[in-house]
């Protein structure tokens, strides 16, 4: 069996931590499950570093790409919750800039199914 690689982000930053400022959707529009304006430039970084194929060994270009679900979701978790856009506003630059379909069947609750998957 080939060796495989998995690298795990953490969403970039959010309202309410070190970086200030609101929530922002990618249309500029307040969101407080959204990324900070630091997190969209952090989310840039990763498709630069990962999707120039300059990144080696160390950061190799992935063929997949997983987000937690962003959408409203019949899950384990969904009952009176919304879920959060960061895990998905963190990767999307990055697949897009390889052209990849980011993974995003899994919601938050369900990681034992997520590495089910990938193993």
């Amino acid at each position: 069996m080939a060796a495989l690689t998995v690298l795990i982000i953490r969403h970039a930053e959010k309202p309410g931590e070190n970086w200030p400022g609101p929530g922002l959707t990618a249309e500029a529009q307040p969101d407080r499950k959204s990324l900070v304006v630091r997190g969209w430039q952090r989310a840039g970084a990763w498709a630069a570093l990962f999707g120039s194929g300059r990144g080696g060994a160390d950061y190799p270009k992935p063929d997949f790409v997983y987000a937690a679900q962003p959408d409203p979701y019949d899950g384990p978790l969904s009952a009176g919750g919304e879920p959060s856009q960061r895990p998905y506003e963190t990767i999307r630059s990055l697949a897009d800039r390889l052209g990849l379909k980011p993974v995003i069947r899994w919601a938050k609750g369900e990681e034992s199914e997520l590495v089910a998957e990938i193993t």
